[in-house]
């Protein structure tokens, strides 16, 4: 009886699907066609094509990841910063800062484009003008005594970036176009900059997903004589190098986020008017970040908690050495091109 059954049941089954796939039995609509693969959501790690290559250097975290669908990222941004009357001194304790408070004013103007965009590799260029503005109240000791500067040049620095699949690179000029500073007790002015050009060049990575990102990178500045010093004048070692790593959450239109940066100075204070000459130097920040991208807008908004200088930047003070010591800064700006 049994066989009788498996017989019966592979005979009814045969009947039901026809061989030839000919017959009145019903089949559901593309029942024959492959079904398509699952595609996996991108990790933090991943460096899928996807993804596609990214660049960010150390003063551009907030913008965001650039997009490969705009091939001209533009942007502009104003920032404001003010010393503590505290700063760092040779031996890393906070000391009193006998001039009083410095404040600082930037507004940057940006573009980059991208001159080859492969599937792997991109290679872009671009410029960013900086204009600034100091001010520094003295109400102790010194030559000077509340003097400031107008709103003027600052630099102009180009640069062109190298992008693969995990591994970005840059490099570039900046051209100094600032007054410098004059406190001799008769003509005080307090510039722009230091009067130097300067050479840079750096790695950097950024690695996004859906809801995270992390992102970091390493910068070296190497800065030369001023126009009218002598080559045996210059203190040899007053370059810069500049750690950053950074992390930031995705929340629907919003991008929250952090970025530790460690800068040294070689041979100097970070900054080259206060501070003990012929030492070195570094300071420690971190500069919380925001951004809002709306999708009904083709542009980004950003703030963070971090202040341009002439060659870095300095967020909150969390440790250094023969440094001034950053009291509170902000930089907020609008981008486009960026994702």
């Amino acid at each position: 009886m049994l066989q009788v059954a498996l017989a019966g049941l592979l005979a009814g089954s045969l009947a039901l699907s026809p061989p030839d796939g000919t017959g009145d039995t019903k089949k559901t609509p593309n029942a024959d066609k492959p079904v398509a693969e699952s595609v996996a959501t991108p990790g933090v790690f991943e460096t899928a094509e996807a993804q596609g290559p990214q660049t960010i250097t150390q003063d551009t975290y907030a913008f965001g990841v650039p997009s490969d669908i705009a091939p001209i990222k533009l942007w502009v941004q104003y920032g404001y910063g003010k010393t503590s009357e505290e700063f760092w001194g040779t031996d890393g304790q906070d000391q009193t800062f006998p001039s009083g408070e410095i404040t600082t004013q930037r507004i940057g103007v940006g573009a980059q484009i991208n001159v080859i965009s492969l599937r792997s590799v991109k290679v872009g260029a671009g410029a960013q003008l900086t204009v600034a503005k100091n001010a520094a109240e003295n109400e102790t000791v010194g030559p000077f005594t509340n003097v400031d500067s107008d709103f003027g040049l600052q630099g102009v620095k180009v640069f062109g970036s190298l992008r693969g699949r995990t591994l970005g690179l840059h490099g570039g000029y900046i051209f100094d176009l600032g007054d410098e500073t004059a406190l001799d007790g008769t003509t005080n002015t307090l510039g722009t900059s230091d009067n130097r050009d300067a050479i840079f060049f750096g790695a950097d990575f950024d690695v996004p997903s859906d809801r995270f990102r992390l992102f970091g990178g390493i910068d070296y500045f190497i800065i030369e004589n001023a126009e009218d010093e002598a080559e045996e004048d210059f203190e040899v070692g007053t370059d810069i190098m500049n750690f950053m790593l950074g992390a930031g959450v995705k929340l629907s239109v919003f991008e929250v986020g952090a970025a530790l940066q460690i800068q040294t100075r070689f041979n100097d204070p970070t900054n080259t008017l206060f501070g003990t000459r012929g030492i070195g130097s570094h300071a420690g920040t971190v500069a919380p970040y925001l951004r809002i991208s709306p999708p009904s807008l083709p542009a980004s908004f950003f703030v963070k908690g971090a202040v341009q200088d002439e060659y870095t930047e300095f967020g909150y003070g969390i440790g250094g050495a023969n440094s001034l010591k950053p009291k509170v800064g902000f930089t907020a700006g609008l981008t486009v091109g960026f994702e």
